[in-house]
């Protein structure tokens, strides 16, 4: 915090020096126009500046209440369920994307997250939403869980996991023979 706020006092001394500080202009034998602080004794001008525009950042609105009271008047949710995919649910290979859907009531708050999980691995980072996208889930079995975070990362409740089969499906050949392209 003191070095924000050094730099902040560093800031308004340069800039409350940068308005008092006198700006030359000077052109010399071919035309060519130069400005600075340092004027040459023979031709330079002294500039009279306007002043540099300021503005005041805008005043906290009496709405934007900070998240602790907000959490302070939330009693807790009281179910969340994975509602699809649906537990031991069968999932075909060639179906790439799988979307879990979290049911949970009451509705996600405001500052609440919502983390996905497979296998106990979390994928990417909590988001505001119920629902999400899996990409690419390898074939076999799959452990998909949800729990709901606050924004300190703290754990509200967690859903029952679900688990997922991805099957690939290919056709095997029912004689046994290996086929063989004709001549």
């Amino acid at each position: 915090m003191s070095g924000q706020l050094t730099a902040v006092v560093i800031l308004w001394v340069a800039a409350a020096m940068s308005q008092a500080a006198e700006v030359y202009k000077i052109v010399d034998a071919d035309g060519n126009i130069t400005y600075t602080d340092q004027p040459d004794a023979s031709a330079a001008e002294r500039l009279n500046l306007p002043q540099i525009n300021q503005t005041t950042a805008p005043a906290k609105r009496a709405e934007d209440k900070p998240a602790t009271e907000t959490e302070a008047n939330f009693a807790g949710y009281s179910s969340a369920r994975i509602s699809s995919p649906e537990d031991q649910a069968v999932i075909l290979h060639n179906q790439v994307n799988i979307i879990v859907q979290l049911a949970l009531e009451p509705q996600l708050q405001p500052g609440h997250l919502v983390q996905f999980s497979v296998n106990g691995v979390a994928q990417g980072l909590p988001v505001s939403a119920t629902a999400y996208q899996l990409d690419n889930i390898e074939r076999g079995s799959h452990r998909i869980g949800v729990a709901v975070v606050d924004g300190r990362n703290r754990t509200l409740i967690v859903a029952k996991p679900v688990i997922v089969n991805v099957k690939r499906h290919f056709k095997r050949n029912q004689s046994g023979f290996q086929l063989r392209p004709k001549k």
